[in-house]
Protein backbone atom coordinates (compact mmCIF):
# COMPACT_ATOMS: atom_id res chain seq x y z
CA UNK A 1 0.00 0.00 0.00
CA UNK A 2 2.82 2.43 0.64
CA UNK A 3 4.49 1.75 -2.93
CA UNK A 4 2.04 4.24 -4.59
CA UNK A 5 3.52 6.86 -3.05
CA UNK A 6 7.27 6.48 -3.44
CA UNK A 7 7.65 4.70 0.26
CA UNK A 8 9.26 1.36 -1.04
CA UNK A 9 12.55 2.82 -1.30
CA UNK A 10 12.19 4.25 2.49
CA UNK A 11 15.10 3.19 4.62
CA UNK A 12 13.07 3.33 8.18
CA UNK A 13 15.04 5.85 11.09
CA UNK A 14 15.70 3.61 14.48
CA UNK A 15 13.13 4.99 16.86
CA UNK A 16 16.55 5.14 19.41
CA UNK A 17 16.32 6.92 23.06
CA UNK A 18 16.50 10.25 21.35
CA UNK A 19 13.00 10.15 19.71
CA UNK A 20 11.79 9.79 23.72
CA UNK A 21 10.38 13.21 25.60
CA UNK A 22 7.80 15.49 24.33
CA UNK A 23 6.59 16.47 21.21
CA UNK A 24 4.40 19.32 20.04
CA UNK A 25 1.70 18.79 16.87
CA UNK A 26 2.79 21.67 14.38
CA UNK A 27 1.06 20.39 11.50
CA UNK A 28 -1.02 17.76 10.45
CA UNK A 29 -3.17 17.03 7.20
CA UNK A 30 -7.24 17.19 7.43
CA UNK A 31 -9.26 14.74 9.19
CA UNK A 32 -12.53 16.05 10.13
CA UNK A 33 -12.81 13.81 13.11
CA UNK A 34 -9.45 16.04 14.34
CA UNK A 35 -10.28 19.72 12.62
CA UNK A 36 -11.38 21.07 15.78
CA UNK A 37 -8.22 19.62 18.25
CA UNK A 38 -5.76 22.49 19.50
CA UNK A 39 -2.90 21.87 21.61
CA UNK A 40 -1.89 18.62 20.70
CA UNK A 41 1.26 16.91 22.65
CA UNK A 42 2.97 13.78 22.73
CA UNK A 43 4.95 12.27 25.08
CA UNK A 44 7.01 8.92 24.35
CA UNK A 45 8.77 6.96 27.00
CA UNK A 46 10.70 3.64 26.29
CA UNK A 47 10.83 0.53 28.14
CA UNK A 48 13.24 -1.85 28.49
CA UNK A 49 11.40 -4.52 27.18
CA UNK A 50 11.05 -3.03 23.81
CA UNK A 51 7.88 -1.05 24.39
CA UNK A 52 7.15 2.34 23.85
CA UNK A 53 4.03 4.27 25.65
CA UNK A 54 2.35 7.15 23.78
CA UNK A 55 0.34 9.49 25.99
CA UNK A 56 -1.51 12.32 23.44
CA UNK A 57 -2.54 15.09 24.91
CA UNK A 58 -5.43 17.79 23.27
CA UNK A 59 -8.10 20.38 23.73
CA UNK A 60 -11.23 20.24 22.53
CA UNK A 61 -13.46 23.49 21.78
CA UNK A 62 -16.74 21.77 22.96
CA UNK A 63 -15.63 20.47 26.46
CA UNK A 64 -12.74 23.48 26.91
CA UNK A 65 -10.36 21.11 28.74
CA UNK A 66 -7.89 18.92 27.92
CA UNK A 67 -8.18 15.07 27.20
CA UNK A 68 -5.42 12.22 27.52
CA UNK A 69 -5.34 9.40 25.30
CA UNK A 70 -2.68 6.23 26.16
CA UNK A 71 -1.18 3.71 23.88
CA UNK A 72 0.83 1.15 24.04
CA UNK A 73 3.56 0.99 20.99
CA UNK A 74 5.02 -3.03 20.96
CA UNK A 75 8.08 -4.45 18.97
CA UNK A 76 10.01 -1.16 19.01
CA UNK A 77 13.22 -2.48 17.79
CA UNK A 78 12.15 -4.98 15.27
CA UNK A 79 10.28 -2.61 13.39
CA UNK A 80 12.71 0.24 12.94
CA UNK A 81 10.63 3.45 12.34
CA UNK A 82 7.13 1.96 12.96
CA UNK A 83 5.01 3.17 15.48
CA UNK A 84 2.62 0.38 15.80
CA UNK A 85 0.01 2.50 18.58
CA UNK A 86 -2.74 0.61 19.96
CA UNK A 87 -4.88 2.78 22.72
CA UNK A 88 -3.83 1.43 26.18
CA UNK A 89 -6.98 0.31 28.81
CA UNK A 90 -9.67 -1.77 29.66
CA UNK A 91 -10.91 -2.59 26.06
CA UNK A 92 -10.74 -6.02 24.83
CA UNK A 93 -7.24 -6.07 22.15
CA UNK A 94 -9.42 -6.60 18.98
CA UNK A 95 -11.29 -3.83 19.60
CA UNK A 96 -8.42 -1.40 20.95
CA UNK A 97 -6.71 -2.13 18.04
CA UNK A 98 -9.58 -0.48 16.01
CA UNK A 99 -10.30 2.86 18.17
CA UNK A 100 -9.08 5.88 17.33
CA UNK A 101 -5.58 6.69 17.09
CA UNK A 102 -4.83 2.98 17.50
CA UNK A 103 -2.42 2.18 14.02
CA UNK A 104 0.44 1.93 12.10
CA UNK A 105 2.66 4.86 12.03
CA UNK A 106 5.72 5.40 10.31
CA UNK A 107 8.48 7.92 11.17
CA UNK A 108 9.38 9.16 7.91
CA UNK A 109 12.38 11.50 9.14
CA UNK A 110 13.35 13.27 12.07
CA UNK A 111 16.51 14.86 13.21
CA UNK A 112 15.33 14.37 17.22
CA UNK A 113 15.62 17.40 18.17
CA UNK A 114 13.84 19.62 16.14
CA UNK A 115 11.09 18.05 14.02
CA UNK A 116 9.48 14.07 13.18
CA UNK A 117 7.83 13.54 10.08
CA UNK A 118 4.79 10.83 10.68
CA UNK A 119 3.04 9.17 7.81
CA UNK A 120 -0.25 6.76 7.96
CA UNK A 121 -2.51 5.56 5.74
CA UNK A 122 -5.53 3.89 5.08
CA UNK A 123 -6.29 2.09 2.03
CA UNK A 124 -9.73 0.12 1.93
CA UNK A 125 -9.62 -0.66 -1.95
CA UNK A 126 -12.19 2.01 -3.20
CA UNK A 127 -10.95 4.33 -0.15
CA UNK A 128 -7.55 5.22 0.29
CA UNK A 129 -6.72 8.30 2.49
CA UNK A 130 -3.13 9.84 3.70
CA UNK A 131 -2.27 11.07 7.13
CA UNK A 132 0.89 13.51 8.05
CA UNK A 133 2.03 14.97 11.26
CA UNK A 134 4.30 17.23 11.48
CA UNK A 135 5.75 17.05 15.22
CA UNK A 136 8.42 19.58 16.74
CA UNK A 137 10.24 20.23 20.51
CA UNK A 138 8.06 23.11 20.68
CA UNK A 139 5.50 25.12 19.36
CA UNK A 140 6.91 25.78 16.08
CA UNK A 141 10.44 23.93 14.10
CA UNK A 142 12.70 26.01 12.21
CA UNK A 143 12.86 27.31 8.83
CA UNK A 144 15.38 24.86 7.60
CA UNK A 145 13.37 21.82 9.22
CA UNK A 146 9.71 22.73 7.51
CA UNK A 147 12.36 22.85 4.02
CA UNK A 148 13.06 19.10 4.82
CA UNK A 149 10.13 18.19 5.94
CA UNK A 150 8.31 19.23 2.53
CA UNK A 151 11.01 17.94 0.64
CA UNK A 152 11.06 14.28 1.94
CA UNK A 153 6.83 14.66 1.52
CA UNK A 154 7.93 15.96 -2.27
CA UNK A 155 10.60 12.80 -2.56
CA UNK A 156 7.44 10.46 -1.53
CA UNK A 157 5.14 11.49 -3.68
CA UNK A 158 2.91 12.73 -0.48
CA UNK A 159 0.67 15.53 -0.83
CA UNK A 160 1.43 17.92 1.70
CA UNK A 161 -1.18 20.64 0.01
CA UNK A 162 -3.03 19.33 2.68
CA UNK A 163 -1.30 20.41 5.84
CA UNK A 164 -2.78 22.72 8.32
CA UNK A 165 -1.31 24.53 11.57
CA UNK A 166 -2.00 23.55 14.92
CA UNK A 167 -3.49 25.90 16.55
CA UNK A 168 -1.04 25.88 20.04
CA UNK A 169 -2.32 29.35 20.99
CA UNK A 170 -3.14 29.89 24.80
CA UNK A 171 -1.70 26.37 25.97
Amino acid sequence: QHQRHGLNNFIALLLDPKFVGDWTEIERSFYFFESSLSCTRLNFTLFDNDTMKAEVTYRTPWRGQTSLSRYQVKDVSTKPGELNMVLDGTLPSVIARMAPGSGKYIVLDTDYTDYALIYSCTDLRLVHADFIWVLGRGNDISVDARTVVYSTLDKSKINRDRLLLTNNKDC
